[in-house]
């Protein structure tokens, strides 16, 4: 039987953490491979024109947070790292 919505990290007993925050990514051991995700995330939302920056006078930013998560195949390996951003 086969089970489903089972974090891979439990079963396999990977010991990958994900970043709770952009400071905790970039002081992370993988380094590298949350900027190559922020970068990718990042161009994307250009690419696609969901992302314009713009300030009108009189008017606060809108705060935003980057959301991290480790994507794994079946055999409990990680397969990329991604990263959103969102408001």
């Amino acid at each position: 039987m086969v089970q489903k919505n089972v974090n891979p990290s439990f079963v396999f007993n990977v010991d990958v953490d994900e970043p709770h925050s952009f400071v905790e990514a970039l002081n992370g051991e993988d380094l590298e491979h949350w900027k190559k995700a922020m970068d990718f995330e990042f161009q994307s939302l250009q690419y696609n024109k969901t992302w314009i920056l713009t300030l009108p006078l009189n008017h606060k930013p809108m705060s935003c947070k980057w959301i991290f998560k480790i994507k794994y195949n079946v055999d409990g390996f990680v397969v990329r790292h991604k990263a959103h951003l969102v408001a």
